[in-house]
């Protein structure tokens, strides 16, 4: 007669057992598996359906190294699993740029994964999918993949923080899908090589806050589709390394979004539908202008100001494009007007100030659409200055 034997609380690999696959097979529910320094093969993704620990080295996660091949290294689907202090690393595949080709897999509700750092030469870093599932990432470093930092989709809810996404062939961050809005939080997101740093579409949201975003090869952040609305705290956007006049903020195809307290050097509001809203931010030194409104785009600016632009500070163009405008200053482009109005831009404009504008005040250009100015001071000499409300 066998005797049922208790599974263990608590395994050291290889002294306990010789593998990583063996111990989580062995170990009990809400165990800890430490993994002494050195490199572990994982030949195949060890998905984990019970609560456990996985811990390496919190301090060094360089030391304890779990390397795979095409596939994602841990796929966990359930229990209250935690990983500590390690790096995964994978090669993942050339022809895949989806969910599964990534490092690791979460779609359990209650995760934390902690100092660990996460490459792959083809692959992703961190897949995140389904409405259950609500991870804590922290003091993470994603690096070196061959397509996405993060990816989250399909309703996922994860409490990002302290963590950092550099040198990926993709974006630094993906957000899709109605229903997904992650929490971020002091992360920085640099440096894509072919992409950008955050794209938040189909629907999806989230709350942004204290986030650096720099340096990416194309737009720094892009909100796109119907229903997206992100919102984004005290985050600062620097341009891209390619080309300094592309856009650092871009809104479009009816996407919304909130920005509070951010800095930029350019925003960008883009097609019919499309309405962010902006409040107390700072775009300085933009190469193309500070705020460009057009193709029927609308939005709030509020408490804006917008300085030291190349061409004119705020562009409004295209039928339909019609901004409300409220207590925001217009300061010192070098080349451009302060507010630039063509092709049937308008809007609405109160108690906002420009000057040491180049090209005036406010300069139009092609069809006149409605436009009015409310208690607004304009301060540069230019025959544009006669349109003072």
């Amino acid at each position: 007669m066998k005797k049922n034997v208790k599974a263990p609380d608590f395994l050291s690999v290889p002294n306990d057992t010789p593998t990583l696959e063996a111990a989580c097979r062995e170990i009990a529910p809400g165990g800890k598996i430490f993994l002494r320094p050195g490199t572990y093969r994982i030949p195949e993704t060890l998905i984990l359906r019970k609560g456990m620990e996985i811990r390496g080295n919190e301090k060094q996660p360089e030391c304890v190294i779990l390397e795979g091949g095409t596939s994602p290294l841990f796929h966990l689907e359930k229990g209250e699993c935690r990983l500590v202090g390690l790096t995964l690393r994978n090669r993942g595949s050339k022809k895949e740029n989806n969910s599964e080709n990534a490092v690791l897999r979460i779609s359990s509700r209650h995760t934390i994964v902690h100092s660990c750092v996460f490459e792959s030469r083809f692959g992703g870093g961190l897949s995140i999918t389904g409405p259950k599932s609500r991870p804590e990432i922290v003091s993470c470093m994603v690096q070196n993949c061959g397509t996405f930092g993060f990816r989250i989709e399909n309703g996922a809810k994860p409490r990002i923080s302290n963590s950092t996404v550099s040198d990926c062939y993709g974006d630094c961050l993906e957000v899709t899908g109605p229903g997904t809005a992650p929490v971020v939080t002091h992360c920085r997101f640099k440096t894509s090589i072919h992409s950008g740093g955050i794209f938040v579409r189909d629907g999806a949201r989230g709350i942004f806050s204290d986030c650096f975003i720099s340096e990416n090869a194309l737009v720094g952040l892009e909100i796109t589709d119907s229903g997206s609305a992100p919102v984004f705290l005290r985050c600062r956007f620097s341009a891209s390394v390619k080309d300094l006049s592309e856009n650092e903020i871009l809104v479009c195809r009816g996407a919304a979004g909130t920005f509070i307290d951010c800095e930029a050097h350019r925003f960008e509001a883009r097609g019919k539908g499309t309405a962010p809203s902006v409040k107390n931010c700072r775009f300085h030194g933009g190469k193309e202008g500070g705020i460009f409104v057009h193709r029927g785009a609308c939005g709030i600016f509020h408490d804006c100001t917008v300085s030291d632009s190349f061409c004119s500070a705020m562009e409004i163009s295209g039928r339909g494009s019609s901004p409300t405008v409220r207590n925001c200053r217009f300061l010192n482009s070098r080349e451009g007007a302060g507010i630039f109005l063509r092709n049937g831009g308008g809007g609405k404009f109160t108690q906002c100030k420009t000057s040491g504008n180049a090209a005036g005040s406010v300069y139009f250009e092609g069809l006149t659409a409605s436009v009015s100015f409310e208690k607004c001071r304009f301060s540069d000499l230019f025959p544009s200055e006669e349109q003072n409300g």
